[in-house]
């Protein structure tokens, strides 16, 4: 999809070179995911970020996105749910998985990180970047999260837009080379193509 860049994506990519230093970030983050996505090796890919973007990131950049706690990550999935027009019964049974993180480069806009760039929280949880997408234009979560991207970051510390909390997105393919993503995804699941994968 052929997103329209937002007018502002050149300003953050400036300001986060010179304003936001990185942070270090380690500890556990959690994910709810279809069974037959939440072997080890999909659960942080980014893969399906990448197909459908996210508030985070446009169609084409993959992303993980995980809570910070499994209530927020169970609270987030329902939120997805309900936006998709779909009821959580239709969507289970489902798994809340886990990956142990230590990355060293991460961009905290839950506090003075986003004032730092010159937005306002309530600016990034609200957006409907959804139809933003569908109007072909990149919302403002989108463009901070590619120009955090391209400026070296490996993951965003965001606040939850379904409630209070904060979220890890992580960029797989930006991971350095002494950082770790480690999921802990279902063993043995069978699916149609066969048994899942371990960690």
């Amino acid at each position: 999809m052929a997103l329209a860049a937002h007018r502002s994506f050149r300003r953050f990519r400036a300001e986060l070179a010179q304003r936001s230093p990185p942070i270090p970030w380690k500890g556990p983050c959690f994910r709810v995911a279809a069974e037959e996505w939440s072997r080890s090796h999909d659960l942080f890919s980014g893969a399906g970020a990448a197909r459908t973007g996210g508030r985070w990131n446009r169609p084409g950049l993959r992303a993980a996105y995980a809570a910070l706690d499994p209530e927020l990550a169970l609270q987030e999935w329902l939120a997805q749910v309900r936006r998709a027009g779909l009821r959580a019964e239709q969507c289970l049974p489902t798994v809340l998985a886990w990956g142990e993180v230590e990355l060293e480069s991460v961009l905290d806009l839950t506090g003075p990180g986003a004032e730092r760039i010159g937005v306002q929280r309530d600016e990034l949880v609200t957006v409907d970047w959804e139809a933003e997408n569908r109007a072909s234009r990149e919302c403002l979560p989108q463009a901070i999260g590619r120009a955090a991207r391209l400026a070296g970051y490996e993951a965003l510390l965001v606040p939850s837009a379904a409630t209070l909390g904060a979220n890890l997105v992580i960029f797989p393919d930006r991971l350095r080379a002494r950082s770790r993503v480690r999921a802990h995804g279902l063993k043995g699941l069978r699916t149609k193509d066969g048994p899942a994968a371990g960690p």
